[in-house]
């Protein structure tokens, strides 16, 4: 509660006095002879009149919206405190959208097996008077032959060399061989035909066994030669072994023979010289964890790139298709690829093929984790096809090719900023800067918010807030509150955190009085602003919020509080010092106060009046206290009866009447004679207890008043003059 009517009254009651006094000397001029008769003259005037009302408390048309606070009535005239400000627009940068992976990743394609297809037959034999060497026949001859064999000079037969390699080495198992078809162009029973198939070098290095039986004349059968972990040479020779048991009547011609045909199947190989073919695609793929914590389930990117390398170390031109599945262009599902042809690495020297995509406009989708524990991850897809070794023109050229020759890729992610991005962060934080504003609800009068400290109390106060939140997280808002009254030294420091829903504009906080209760003439807050997984616990299956670009926060919050007066223990209220506007001479010989009191407001209390002379508004403040009543009090303290409350209403039934006259003594009258004099009135209020002496709280309503007449009863002494007397 502050002095009804701020610093008017007690400018009021100096006006008074000293108008009463300046007429008083205007009408009377003291005499210059001190024997003439003299007369003492009685004047009634109104010394003051003063009411203590809150009207003026209370805040004009649009001051609140200017300056933040102020007093405003409602219901019926209640009086209420109203405080607001605004939480600053707060505005999502594209810094809040960065996403900065930091990824770097390798990965090879080997080239596994080649196959080579070299498609190659060769014919040879072993002609029949190879055969039949001991016995003399001419073409044509029918004899009887004895059991007999194939001549050691005859077994080893050549194969013409192979074109299309040098050498392969057969991968193991199932890496493929060749067909072995014998004829026998013979008239000749052959128990059994061994054919061992070699390599035309020193030590006849085997390749692989077969065997024929029973082989009738002009039959014709096919072996398989499996050549799995074999290394197959361009020299092949053929290793035969036959025998024949005693046979009559058999004709033999020179043309006639068993004849070998050879055909290469397709091979497997892991290492070859040779001529390479087209070979079928070879895909590698990989998964790559993202070195962040943020979860995203969908981003359109606004910039960004993804460069990637690709190393080629075969001997062979290579086609690349590069993929990956997690990038779309924006508003289809179009995957990001890339597909180019690498040259071969030449004198041990890979060939590398270096791109950059601009991601600009590219979504990014990625399944959310299933527990926290769980990362992200892209993945990537690189297609390699062996597009064979022709050389510049376009001619079959020989190529060595290994399996552990690789085709690298190496890819990065450059720095994104995203459009939007729709997942789950870990943590968005706000803090946006300290507001501060200066209140002044008692008008400059630093001795009245000291004064009603802890008396002037609010038993209930509420935050109201209308915000444009435009976030689609859930969020926690923390606000943090430093009301201080620097008079008092009395500091409230609160913080108050509120969660909200996405998106949620409107919301409340009561109990909130404390903040107010100090009666500050200043109160400073902060704002933070809270969201992501580090700030609500999320259980799966998780769901995803969005955070645009653009996406902002403002918001206005007041606060209302009924002035409810809680008194509980007598306190002084004092308005300030009121300094008169001059002195006076000694015309006057006494000064009666007739104080008159009509109070409608339900507390108690006691006026008094004091006076001083005093160098300074500040030394006056200092001195002119409850504490040096007896010093300085010019006028017998007026008991204030309080006005008796409707129970049902709560309101004023009738004003309290109080009345009071005092005799200002001579010593007192004194003190007006002096240079700067000050008068301040004191009014000491009573507990606002109940009959059971507990503390109560009294409703404060615009019409609430303390009205107070003083009149002054002035007498002057006349002396009668050569020239006239007034």
């Amino acid at each position: 509660m502050q002095p009804w009517n701020g610093g008017g009254p007690g400018q009021k009651w100096l006006v008074g006095l000293v108008a009463a006094l300046a007429l008083v000397t205007v009408r009377c001029a003291i005499p210059t002879n001190p024997g003439l008769p003299t007369w003492d003259i009685p004047m009634a005037m109104p010394f003051s009149e003063q009411v203590y009302d809150l009207v003026g408390l209370v805040s004009q048309e649009g001051e609140i919206d200017s300056t933040g606070s102020g007093i405003e009535t409602f219901e019926g005239g209640q009086m209420r405190f109203v405080y607001q400000d605004s939480i600053p627009y707060q505005q999502v940068s594209e810094n809040d959208l960065r996403f900065n992976p930091e990824l770097e990743h390798t990965f090879i394609t080997s080239t596994d097996t080649i196959t080579i297809d070299p498609q190659e037959e060769r014919q040879a034999g072993i002609g029949m008077r190879e055969i039949v060497s001991g016995i003399p026949w001419n073409d044509g001859d029918t004899i009887n032959l004895p059991d007999g064999d194939i001549p050691t000079d005859a077994q080893e037969v050549n194969l013409d060399e192979l074109e299309t390699m040098a050498v392969v080495h057969v991968v193991a198992p199932n890496g493929g061989g060749m067909d072995m078809t014998l004829f026998n162009n013979t008239n000749v029973v052959w128990d059994e035909i061994n054919v061992t198939i070699a390599l035309n070098e020193p030590g006849r290095p085997v390749l692989d066994e077969m065997t024929w039986t029973n082989l009738q004349p002009n039959a014709e059968e096919v072996r398989f030669a499996d050549l799995s972990g074999d290394s197959l040479k361009a020299n092949l020779l053929l290793i035969v072994n036959g025998s024949f048991s005693q046979q009559n009547n058999v004709q033999l011609f020179e043309s006639h023979g068993l004849e070998f045909t050879m055909n290469i199947l397709e091979l497997k190989v892991d290492w070859a010289e040779a001529i390479v073919e087209k070979q079928e695609p070879q895909t590698s793929a990989s998964r790559n964890d993202l070195n962040q914590e943020d979860w995203i389930e969908r981003a359109v990117i606004r910039s960004g790139a993804l460069v990637f390398e690709v190393e080629n170390q075969t001997d062979v031109r290579d086609s690349i298709y590069v993929t990956f599945p997690n990038f779309f262009v924006a508003g289809t599902d179009d995957t990001l690829r890339s597909a180019f042809e690498v040259d071969r690495s030449e004198n041990g020297e890979g060939a590398v093929h270096t791109e950059v995509i601009d991601l600009e406009g590219y979504a990014l989708r990625m399944p959310l984790p299933d527990s926290d524990s769980d990362t992200q991850g892209f993945e990537a897809r690189t297609t390699v096809v062996v597009l064979g070794s022709e050389d510049d023109q376009g001619n079959p050229r020989f190529a060595r090719v290994a399996a552990e020759d690789s085709v690298i890729t190496r890819f990065y992610t450059e720095e994104m900023y995203f459009e939007r991005f729709d997942g789950l962060a870990k943590d968005i934080s706000i803090d946006v800067d300290r507001q501060e504003q200066a209140l002044d609800v008692f008008d400059a009068q630093p001795d009245l918010q000291t004064d009603l400290l802890n008396n002037f109390m609010i038993d209930r106060a509420r935050f109201f807030f209308d915000m444009d939140n435009g976030f689609d997280f859930p969020m926690r808002l923390i606000l943090n509150f430093i009301a201080e009254n620097e008079e008092a030294g009395e500091t409230f420091d609160t913080t108050y955190t509120i969660d909200l829903e996405a998106s949620q504009d409107t919301f409340s906080v009561d109990d909130v009085q404390n903040l107010i209760n100090i009666l500050p003439n200043r109160i400073t807050f902060t704002t933070a602003v809270r969201m992501g997984r580090d700030h609500f616990t999320q259980t799966p299956p998780f769901e995803s919020r969005s955070l645009s670009l653009g996406d902002s926060l403002q918001g206005q919050f007041s606060v209302y509080s009924p002035f409810r007066l809680v008194i509980n223990d007598t306190t002084a209220v004092r308005p300030a010092p009121t300094l008169m506007g001059q002195n006076f001479d000694q015309p006057i010989q006494n000064i009666r106060l007739i104080t008159k009191v009509s109070n409608t407001v339900p507390i108690g209390g006691t006026v008094y009046l004091l006076a001083g002379s005093f160098s300074s508004l500040e030394l006056a403040r200092q001195e002119l206290t409850r504490a040096n009543i007896a010093d300085y009090q010019i006028m017998t303290p007026l008991p204030i009866h309080a006005a008796p409350i409707d129970p049902a209403t709560g309101r004023v039934i009738y004003a309290a009447l109080d009345s009071t006259t005092t005799e200002i003594p001579a010593e007192a009258i004194d003190v007006f004679v002096e240079d700067d004099v000050y008068v301040r009135q004191v009014l000491v209020l009573d507990p606002t207890n109940d009959e059971n002496g507990d503390p109560q709280t009294i409703a404060m309503y615009e019409d609430d008043a303390i009205s107070v007449t003083i009149l002054g009863e002035v007498t002057y002494r006349v002396n009668e003059q050569d020239e006239g007397g007034q």
